[in-house]
């Protein structure tokens, strides 16, 4: 289960917890089945990042999101479903190699993702009965996200090209969100938002000593590899690969 623990600038934080649960089940759903462990979710607006810890607590996962109040529905499930994808992707055992762009992009394409089905079944929920036409702030919400997607690409050649060309710079910093945004949504057009079970591949990631890979080529056979050992469909990895 997700737990909402501390202060977030509401009376009451059942609404929270409602969105909370709801993120968390979405994005569960996608990959097909809950985390062995419940999140413990605190917010903190002035940390000025959203975070998923990478020592567990008592046994649980800690997400510390920084939301400018618990009011702010979208917000709260736009940050949530990135950390949750953080700890789907195993983001602990490998910390500091220069791929980790690639996860941050899966886990910007997941913010996006849940936030569209959320869109679409809003009514579906107790909160969401109690105010139907906040599905239309939920949408607004996602085509804000698009808006801020400055690349698009007609075919894949081009989005290798402007891949390979952004390369060092992904590198250079995992969390540059304007590049994981054109990726994120790249994948999610292309793949995951219509065979939303491929959100499985995320588990693949950083279950080697992606460390040892020199360049993305290296990382992409690697991460391959790994996708055949788990049995995971191969269409976002084909997607990256930047060599025919």
């Amino acid at each position: 289960m997700i737990k909402i623990i501390g202060d977030w600038g509401v009376e009451s934080v059942a609404p929270v917890q409602e969105i909370a649960t709801f993120t968390y089940k979405i994005f569960a759903n996608f990959v097909g089945h809950e985390l062995d462990c419940d999140i413990r979710t605190y917010n903190n607006p002035l940390q000025g990042y959203p975070l998923a810890h990478y020592d567990k607590v008592d046994g649980d996962f800690v997400i510390t999101l920084s939301c400018d109040s618990g009011v702010y529905w979208a917000q709260v499930a736009y940050q949530l479903a990135h950390e949750i994808c953080h700890l789907y992707s195993n983001y602990s055992q490998q910390r500091n190699h220069k791929f980790k762009w690639l996860e941050e992009s899966f886990c910007e394409a997941a913010s996006l993702a849940v936030l569209s089905y959320m869109a679409k079944h809003w009514t579906e929920f107790t909160l969401g009965k109690a105010t139907p036409n906040f599905a239309g702030s939920i949408d607004d919400y996602v085509q804000n996200l698009r808006a801020e997607a400055t690349q698009t690409f007609k075919t894949s050649k081009e989005f290798t090209d402007w891949l390979s060309s952004n390369m060092e710079l992904l590198e250079a910093s995992s969390t540059n969100r304007e590049l994981n945004r054109i990726v994120a949504f790249y994948l999610y057009d292309e793949v995951l938002s219509s065979e939303p079970s491929a959100w499985a591949i995320v588990e693949t990631l950083n279950t080697w000593d992606c460390g040892s890979d020199s360049n993305f080529d290296e990382f992409n056979s690697s991460w391959r590899a790994k996708c055949e050992e788990f049995s995971q469909k191969l269409d976002c990895v084909d997607l990256l690969a930047t060599k025919a």
